[in-house]
């Protein structure tokens, strides 16, 4: 196994994990919002076409593999 993917990884999930707030596996336009948006007055559109540019299984959210 390459040292650097590992920890390369290590990094992915680790900022895969500051916007997962609520531990559930995906991230939720919500939960993004949550992170980039504070004190912002963003449209809920422009959140949501965040998450479809990643969103492959259209689900909404986007999952740790998306993320990648």
């Amino acid at each position: 196994m390459n040292k650097e993917n590992l920890l390369q990884d290590d990094k992915l999930k680790a900022a895969f994990d500051y916007f997962d707030k609520d531990g559930g596996g995906s991230i939720s336009v919500d939960e993004i919002k949550e992170v980039l948006g504070v004190g912002k007055n963003i449209s809920k559109k422009v959140w949501d076409q965040v998450v479809l540019e990643v969103d492959e299984n259209g689900d909404g959210e986007v999952s740790f593999e998306e993320f990648k």
